[in-house]
Formats: C-alpha cells, structure tokens, sequence
C-alpha cells in the first residue's frame, strides 16, 4: 500500500492551526489492466507507420512517419530511419536555418516562452520542410504538442541535418520550447537517405524535473514539392531502429535496439517514359596507337524514369591502353575521409565527372578513379559531390568480344539526373587506344539503358571524332543514330 499526507493550513491562521489528513492507495493491476509489473527488463515493441500520401512514382507527395511505444515499454532514447530507396528532398531552393538560429530557438527553454517562438520563430519560414506532433505520458490520453522541422546545416559529421521545434505547452503545463536536431546522411552508393541516430540529439525524458513519457512521434514531411517518390515500383520499406531506455534510465550502455518497418511501394511505374540520349566524342589523336581523351554526354528527359543501370561498349577501334594503367586506389583508402576518394593518390585520377540534378541547388561532380575490384579490372569509380552530397558511382569494366571494352554501371540511385557529363584524360594517362585510323570510317558504340521502372532503351551513339575536312561525316547529327530495343 501507499500513502500520501497533506498538510493544510487555513488562511486565517497560517501560523497557529493546520490539519493533517492522509489517503493510502495498493496498486493492483499493471498497464490496460494487465498483471504487475514481476521486475527485470521492461518489454519494447516499438511501432513504426509510414507512408507517401499519394504513391504515383516520381511525382512530390507528403511523407509521414509515425513512431509509437506502448505504456509501461521502456522510454525511447534515440531513433534512427532510414527511408525507402528512391524517397529523396528536393533541396534546391531552400535556405538553411542557420545555427545562429536554433541556439536562439533553444534558449527559449524557460516557461511562457514556448508562445514567443510560435509567434516568432527562430528559423526562416523558407526553411520549414514539416511539422511534428508528439504525444506524451500514460494512460490511454496523451497531451499532443506540436512542432516544426527545419532544414539546417553541418551537423556532428553530416553535410547536413534537420531541427525539430517543439512547443511544450500542453494544457497549465508549459515547458518552453523543446529542440533536438537529427543529423541526416546520404548513402554514397545507393543514394538512400536516413536519420543517423549516433549524430543526433538524445530525445529528452524530463524536462525542469517533469517526466514526460514520450509515447507517440507524428513526422509530416509536407512542403509543397519537397519529397519525391522512387521511379521504382519494386517492394521496398520505411525502417527504423529506435532504442529502449533498458534498465538504467540514466545510462546508455544498456540501450535496447530495436528495428522495425513499415512496406512502401510506388504505383503506375508503367505510366513514365524513358529514352536517355548519349553523345560520345573521342578528342585528340586519331591516328592507330593513338591515345585520345573520351567525353561522353548523357541526358534524361524530365519526367522520365531514373535510369538504373548503364552499360556502354566500346567499338573494336578502341582498346585498353593497359600500359597506362598505374596508379590504383584501394577501396579501403576510397572510403577514407569526409569525401569519397579523397584520400586517394593523386595518381589514380584518370577522368572528371559532373552530374546536374533538379533537386539540389548545385551540380555533383569530382574526380574519376581507378579503384581496386574484385573482378580481373580495377573498377572506374566516379566520385561525386557537392557541399551538401556524396555519391560514388562505380563502374565495372571489363573486356568482351574480342577486346571491346565495356563498361557498367550496375545500380545507379533512383534520383533524377538531367545530364552527366565523362571526360576520361588521353595521352599518357589515356585509358584507350586506337587499333585503326579513326577518321578512314565511322565507328558506333553500343548502349544499353534500364530504367528503374524496368523499362529498356537501346542505341548505337556514333563515337564522334575531328578529322579535318576529310572527317566531317564522322561528326553532327550521326549521333543520334539509334539501333532496335530489345
């Protein structure tokens, strides 16, 4: 049994008289009417929904993330998530909410405050991608405070991060105002995007000596044009890994991680189009022997499906200079630093790529490396980037057919590139020699295209050169020359 006393003193003789009254109460059941609680580690089955709220492949729709915990499961300390492959922001165009900002957001922490920040936010309004509804304490009721999320900067080894603004102002309760800012990363590789739990804020459980039971996290990622869906109607999932508070409430050594998920899928992939172009041009020498530069000009047409993958062999008139082939990064050192590939030594560069994308504000480009492989050819691996993304395009070289050299791009991120542009050096570092006189005929490549939608556009781009007069024909409008799909 428990017992609570009250002392109560009249205002009419505060000094002489009180009264002492007591009430005892025995705990009987445990949480929704269950049995007690028997000791040791509390369960944690947290919850997870979410969800685009309208599914139509590569078009802007809101994305909604919800995160629950039952009453009496242990307290959520941190939370991870990780979104579906092709769930991408459109960050061009939106300013960041600078630091400057979310310390003033933060030093509104004191009681009546909250209601100063609601009428006057720290962050820009151009800033606010989402808003937030958090449900907190026990029992079957929850006190609902809202909030907004920013885009924000650099943030604990992330290019950039976002900043939740919550108003703790429920009821006669005001907390001020609560800010935990979530750090966000870009997988080099697949270009999925996630919360990184180990670089973001702890989720605070008491709040000026207040418990506040965090039971319910509602995310609204809805600003207008914002969110784009995957061109990929492939099964995929939302996941997060959220971490119980274990036994020590105070300590983070006995975390419990927990991983759950949420299905997502995009629809009428069918619906969009897809016919990428490419343009090919051998500059330089192009006499036999010769070790001409190659660029080759890639573009989507917007509203297409992403591409997936890309395959490009060369014509019998090139082949590997393997002579040239020195210097090679090892995918140990290319994952080194902050930046994909800058660790690398100078010497494995042999090419510069550059990617234009509507969703960020500038281009991703960077150096082209030779890396180490597990197949019989070092890989050609593009690394990209920007102030805010990375991405490490790799490519597998190999020879075929004779000693035509292909080269493949085999999972490209399912996000919308406009054009990108390979320039591959010549002369000394020139990874192509010319077996034959380029300019005594026309020679034509081979692609292959797949689009993330499972669409396949297939073309023979003639590999332009500059002969002179003689070699006009070689040039213009051959390039556009296109064999049967498959």
């Amino acid at each position: 049994r428990y017992t609570a006393l009250a002392d109560l003193t009249p205002w009419s003789a505060p000094l002489q008289s009180h009264h002492l009254t007591a009430n005892s109460f025995q705990i009987e059941h445990g949480v929704n009417g269950g049995p007690c609680p028997s000791g040791g580690l509390p369960p944690f089955k947290p919850g997870l929904t979410a969800g685009s709220i309208n599914n139509a492949a590569g078009q802007y729709s809101p994305f909604y993330i919800r995160l629950t915990r039952e009453d009496g499961e242990q307290e959520i300390t941190h939370f991870s998530i990780k979104l579906p492959p092709g769930v991408i922001g459109k960050l061009a165009g939106i300013p960041l909410c600078s630091d400057a900002a979310i310390a003033q957001a933060k030093s509104r922490s004191h009681a009546n405050e909250a209601a100063l920040e609601e009428a006057d936010p720290s962050c820009p309004a151009a800033s606010e991608i989402g808003h937030t509804l958090v449900g907190a304490g026990v029992g079957s009721v929850l006190a609902q405070a809202p909030g907004k999320i920013y885009l924000a900067g650099p943030y604990h080894g992330s290019a950039i991060s976002v900043v939740s603004i919550t108003d703790a102002h429920v009821g006669p309760f005001d907390l001020g105002t609560v800010v935990v800012r979530e750090a966000l990363k870009v997988n080099p590789e697949t270009g999925e995007v996630f919360v990184d739990a180990t670089g973001s804020d702890p989720i605070p459980h008491i709040i000026d000596g207040v418990p506040t039971h965090l039971r319910d996290i509602r995310i609204y990622m809805d600003k207008p044009e914002f969110v784009i869906n995957p061109t990929s109607c492939e099964p995929t999932s939302t996941a997060s890994t959220l971490l119980g508070s274990g036994l020590n409430f105070a300590s983070e050594a006995d975390d419990v991680p927990v991983t759950v998920s949420s299905p997502f899928q995009a629809a009428g992939c069918n619906g969009l189009g897809f016919k990428p172009q490419l343009k090919l041009s051998l500059i330089g020498a192009t006499h036999r022997g010769g070790a001409p530069k190659l660029k080759a000009v890639l573009r989507a047409r917007p509203g297409d499906a992403n591409i997936g993958s890309a395959q490009v062999t060369l014509p019998h008139s090139e082949f590997l200079f393997n002579a040239h082939i020195k210097t090679i990064c090892t995918r140990v050192v290319f994952k080194e630093g902050n930046v994909p590939g800058e660790k690398c030594p100078a010497g494995s560069v042999y090419g510069f790529a550059k990617a234009i994308t509507p969703i960020l504000s500038e281009p991703l480009e960077g150096p082209v490396y030779l890396r180490s492989s597990s197949h019989q050819l070092p890989d050609l691996v593009a690394a990209l980037h920007n102030n805010q993304v990375n991405i490490a395009l790799d490519g597998h070289v190999e020879g075929v057919n004779n000693g035509q050299i292909r080269n493949t791009f085999e999972a490209v991120p399912d996000a919308p590139v406009t054009e990108f542009t390979l320039e591959m050096q010549g002369g000394g570092k020139g990874l192509l020699e010319n077996s034959t006189d380029l300019c005594a005929s026309p020679h034509h490549a081979t692609a292959d295209f797949v689009g993330h939608n499972g669409k396949v556009e297939d073309f023979r781009p003639l590999l332009a050169v500059s002969c002179g007069k003689k070699g006009k024909k070689h040039k213009g409008k051959r390039h556009g020359y296109r064999g049967a799909r498959r």
